[in-house]
């Protein structure tokens, strides 16, 4: 835990860029929600307009990132797109969860592009698993066993 903490520290001090993925298991239904900076989605779209199309947003993230439940790929359903001033949160809900959950498989690549130091924290809430991970340009694929 304090490995992690130092290492998220010294991102935000030295100006790397974090998203954070949150997944919560909640009434056996998954959700995800992913929070963004505006400014790193507009340079993966290389762009400096504003970007109000929801559905790119999302077409970025479906081809960005990949999630497996007992090694078999789920999909997301129900996308919600909001924005504040310089944040986009966007929010899914895994389709057709298992009751048991065994093993969790992560892809994200997602702002990798942006930035050589771009790191995702990976943030798991599931029953009574609480845990944080960070993944990176180096190590893009998260497994679990819970």
């Amino acid at each position: 835990m304090k490995l992690y903490l130092i290492t998220v520290l010294s991102l935000l001090v030295h100006g790397g860029n974090v998203s954070i993925f949150t997944l919560t298991k909640t009434n056996n239904e998954i959700y995800i929600t992913v929070d963004l900076e505006i400014e790193d989605i507009k340079k993966a779209f290389q762009t400096s307009a504003s970007i109000e199309n929801d559905s790119l947003i999302v077409a970025y993230l479906k081809s960005h990132t990949a999630y497996y439940v007992n090694e078999k790929k789920v999909e997301l359903i129900n996308y919600k797109v909001t924005r504040d001033q310089h944040h986009i949160s966007i929010q899914a809900v895994v389709d057709k969860v298992p009751k048991a959950i065994e093993t969790l498989k992560i892809e994200n690549t997602v702002l990798f592009e942006t930035s050589k130091n771009h790191s995702n924290i990976i943030k798991v809430r599931l029953d009574d698993n609480h845990r944080d991970f960070l993944i990176n340009a180096a190590r893009p694929i998260l497994n679990l066993n819970l």
